[in-house]
């Protein structure tokens, strides 16, 4: 483990491994929203209109964790940076927002 101590190592590594894994996390999350909007069966009260929570609440979450690291960073010397994830989380909140928060 010593040997990825080295920035060298690690970049060698982590260039040819980065592509590959985002691939593979784009599709599990593509295959898991698919199966939460079309394959996930309804629930007996509501029906087909829970399935929206499938999207809504990741998107909520990740939402309130994206403005409670700008909170954070506002706070610290990395204040430049939260600035400029605002319009990222500004996004995503309305995504949330859109769905019904």
């Amino acid at each position: 483990m010593h040997g990825f101590a080295n920035p060298a190592r690690f970049l060698r590594i982590a260039r040819w491994l980065m592509p590959l894994c985002m691939g593979a996390g784009n599709v599990v999350a593509a295959a898991a929203l698919g199966w939460g909007l079309f394959e996930a069966p309804a629930e007996r009260l509501q029906g087909e209109t829970v399935r929206i929570v499938y999207l809504h609440v990741p998107a909520a979450w990740l939402g309130m964790a994206g403005w409670m690291g700008i909170a954070a960073a506002s706070f610290s010397a990395a204040d430049q940076h939260a600035g400029a994830a605002v319009p990222l989380f500004w996004l995503d909140g309305a995504v949330a927002g859109k769905r019904g928060v």
